[in-house]
């Protein structure tokens, strides 16, 4: 007998090329993946932690989490680009995506 040993899972981000989300009409943008779990998901642009909200669709500066998807809005940032981070039970994603704020 051994032991316990700890195991934690990472969320997986589907991603595609090029990495760059665009959102849609409405200014959402939407994450498709799995592991994601509502209360327990964080979604942070670089440094900037958005706010989970049931809403949808959601506001500026707030993610809605299905099992499989995550919806945001950005929040007021400088233009430029943003990696997209994802946490779950935080432990974080590989990254995968990126947005370019106008």
């Amino acid at each position: 007998r051994s032991n316990n040993t700890p195991l934690s899972l990472a969320p997986q981000i589907t991603a595609v090329n090029p990495p760059v989300l665009t959102p849609a009409g409405d200014g959402t943008y939407t994450l498709s993946g799995s592991g994601f779990s509502s209360g327990q998901t964080e979604l942070l642009l670089e440094t900037v932690a958005l706010t989970e909200t049931a809403a949808s669709p959601p506001s500026a500066g707030e993610f809605r989490v299905t099992p499989t998807t995550l919806q945001f809005v950005s929040p007021n940032l400088a233009p430029g680009p943003y990696a997209v981070r994802v946490r779950v039970s935080q432990v974080e994603a590989l990254p995968a995506w990126w947005v370019v704020l106008p």
